[in-house]
């Protein structure tokens, strides 16, 4: 008799053996190691990203991929659009939403003002 042996998930896709009528795998991608940004930001690169291509619909933000945020970030130049138009995205969600404006409101720098203009930068 055959013995079932559980399986504790998550496993290494290595270790998965595909049954004869599963059709083949492709190769395993090479992992990305010319990242521009450090190692210890890329938690929070991630997350970012995760946000951004979950929310993008509900905030009208172009879907666009993770090297390409990591490398704006990267950038020195100041008028890079994928972070501009992120900020635009996320300040026109602020400004649309009364409650979500009005606690902005509460808890911004006293020196920064915040109006419906700025939904026009783009």
């Amino acid at each position: 008799m055959w013995q079932v042996v559980p399986i504790k998930y998550p496993i290494e896709d290595s270790l998965v053996q595909p049954s004869p009528d599963d059709p083949l795998l492709p190769n395993k991608p090479v992992p990305l190691s010319d990242f521009p940004l450090p190692m210890d930001c890329t938690g929070r690169l991630l997350m970012v990203w995760n946000f951004c291509t979950l929310f993008g619909k509900v905030i009208r933000l172009s879907p666009f991929p993770l090297d390409e945020l990591a490398k704006a970030l990267d950038c020195k130049d100041k008028d890079n659009i994928l972070l501009k138009e992120a900020h635009h995205a996320l300040i026109k969600l602020i400004l649309s939403d009364p409650a979500i404006h009005e606690e902005f409101q509460e808890i911004r720098n006293p020196k920064t003002k915040v109006n419906l203009c700025c939904t026009d930068l783009i």
